[in-house]
């Protein structure tokens, strides 16, 4: 499940918390936002301990400036803080799945 992430505050908490962090930025009205989030949580569910945030733009607007995020929807990895991979709009999942399993697997022995 993620969790809704509603000001800049909570989506630094967020990620600082987590050793790894999927950040999923979504816009209103955005077809490819709606089918792309259930792909997004399917990854993300097979992996323990990956923690998963949403936040919509229309929400947190500043997110956009603050994150670099120019198009919906936009999918960010942090490892211990650090983004380490970023997919936007047309999200290749199979790059997304593999950078997560890559980290996963890394930080799970470190």
């Amino acid at each position: 499940m993620m969790k809704t992430l509603s000001n800049l505050s909570d989506i630094d908490d967020f990620i600082a918390q987590n050793r790894l962090a999927v950040l999923y930025v979504s816009a209103p009205k955005c077809g490819v936002c709606t089918v792309m989030k259930p792909k997004i949580r399917a990854v993300i569910d097979e992996f323990d301990g990956v923690a998963s945030g949403a936040v919509g733009i229309e929400a947190v607007p500043e997110i956009a400036s603050f994150y670099h995020i120019l198009t919906a929807p936009a999918v960010l990895i942090f490892a211990d803080g650090k983004e380490i991979w970023r997919g936007a709009r047309f999200i290749d999942v199979m790059d997304f799945e593999n950078t997560l399993a890559q980290y996963h697997l890394t930080m799970q022995y470190s």
